[in-house]
């Protein structure tokens, strides 16, 4: 030790220094570019001498990494992957025979297949909920999956998804559908908003009919229910690329909640139990009869 702490204190030298380029750098700034449900087209930084490179990926919650043929094109795109499933990835550069270190390790995810096979039924048994997604508006409370809401376990299975007590507001929305194969194509659901002191939570049931529209009502619920409710309704203008959404807006009642969520086909007779939205009328009257 050389640091006049006492003792001896032999003298320390070095020799030799060199300073040397690194002839294969690694790439930087693996990106995202695009993604399917099946595909994602990746690019990233490279030195402009390297011209191959090797990508490893996987599925997140996989221990192995799957290496992908020797590529000679940035971007590039993997294929074969799964829908709504995360992935992550990192690249190294090929420098004739020459390795370089790793690239940045990039997180993505895959998106969702729209769903065309029904009936479709949601009642929450798994968290997260692929393709389901939550957004907060306004406030603290947002929606969330448990068992029960204020004294009310679930209606179907385990679990339902709901929000607590609130002023503010959140979106619970779908997957995309394609309902260009329903002939009347219908939603079936169950709710629960309980009131406190006289108020309770709004639920407004929203659609688009393309990913550009905005959200347009199909159904408002505002008034209380102290317990669970099932009800169902037509969906206005169906088409291929369909999303619905739950919105709630709080008014510091007791929360809601919604579970057993069903899309079918309304003449796909055994499906979905009462009320039906295409039930034949009854009790028909004619009255004010005239010549004409």
């Amino acid at each position: 030790r050389n640091d006049n702490g006492g003792g001896s204190n032999p003298p320390i030298a070095i020799d030799n220094i060199s300073i040397v380029g690194v002839d294969c750098e690694a790439p930087s700034n693996l990106t995202l570019l695009s993604s399917t449900s099946t595909s994602a087209t990746l690019s990233w930084e490279s030195n402009e001498y390297v011209s191959e490179w090797t990508i490893y990926y996987k599925a997140s919650n996989e221990s192995e990494y799957t290496e992908a043929t020797v590529i000679n094109t940035n971007p590039v795109t993997l294929t074969n992957l799964m829908p709504s499933t995360a992935y992550t990835a990192y690249i190294v550069a090929n420098c004739s025979g020459e390795y370089s270190g790793a690239s940045n390790t990039l997180t993505f995810s895959t998106q969702c297949n729209t769903i065309d096979e029904f009936p479709y039924f949601e009642s929450f048994e798994q968290s997260p909920i692929a393709c389901w997604t939550t957004e907060l508006i306004e406030g603290v409370q947002n929606w969330e999956i448990k068992q029960s809401h204020h004294y009310e376990n679930a209606y179907d299975g385990d679990n339902l998804i709901g929000i607590n007590f609130t002023t503010g507001s959140a979106r619970l929305t779908t997957p995309v559908f394609d309902l260009s194969s329903l002939n009347n194509a219908s939603l079936k659901f169950a709710y629960y908003n309980p009131d406190y002191a006289g108020v309770s939570e709004e639920i407004r049931v929203q659609y688009k009919s393309s990913p550009d529209d905005e959200w347009a009502n199909a159904m408002i619920i505002n008034n209380a229910h102290s317990s669970w409710t099932v009800d169902s309704l037509a969906l206005p203008n169906p088409s291929s690329s369909y999303q619905l959404s739950f919105l709630i807006v709080g008014h510091f009642g007791y929360g809601a909640a919604v579970d057993a969520i069903q899309i079918y086909d309304c003449e796909d007779s055994t499906e979905a139990p009462l009320p039906q939205p295409c039930d034949p009328p009854t009790n028909i009257t004619v009255n004010n009869i005239t010549a004409t």
